[in-house]
């Protein structure tokens, strides 16, 4: 960083998830700088390895690699991944029970509250955010603003993305 130090959630308890889709490797939507503001902002979601802003994205597959990465004195702003867990989910089984995805303990508020149809809506949303076609919320909305956005729309989501899957 170039006020001479980072953030990390290596080596602590936290968690973060991003994902992958067909190689394309990191997608992240939820990286925020915002309530740092000793740290540049991020113009837009982190979409594979290409820059985002000032960052340059690192994307590590072992802990050796990481560590050795930690010890380099970087140039600019630099965000890296390490891959932890990569689970194997088809896309139906996703579709129809979304909770297989989550920590246990994460598994029933929203799926219990709105059914798999919220995650199908909120994954529609966040395939239009990654193709450009609509902006990130976050700048406009909190978060129950945000929710209750795409809750009322995306209606043929499942349908929509069936489509994508087996076309």
């Amino acid at each position: 960083m170039p006020t001479g130090f980072g953030i990390t959630s290596y080596g602590t308890d936290s968690d973060h998830a991003w994902c992958g889709v067909r190689g394309l490797a990191p997608i992240d939507l939820s990286m925020d700088f915002r309530y740092r503001a000793q740290l540049p902002n991020l113009e837009s979601a982190i979409v594979g390895r290409d820059g985002v802003g000032p960052y340059k994205i690192f994307y590590f597959y072992g802990q050796p690699e990481l560590e050795s990465w930690f010890h380099r004195a970087p140039e600019s702003p630099q965000i890296a991944y390490l891959v932890n867990d990569v689970p194997r989910l088809d896309a139906i089984t996703l579709l129809n029970d979304p909770s297989s995805f989550f920590f246990p303990t994460d598994s029933s508020g929203w799926l219990r509250l709105y059914g798999a149809d919220i995650f199908c809506r909120i994954t529609m949303h966040i395939y239009e955010v990654v193709q450009a076609r609509v902006r990130p919320l976050y700048a406009n909305f909190d978060s129950q603003s945000a929710f209750r956005y795409v809750r009322t729309r995306y209606a043929s989501s499942r349908a929509d993305i069936e489509r994508m899957l087996f076309c």
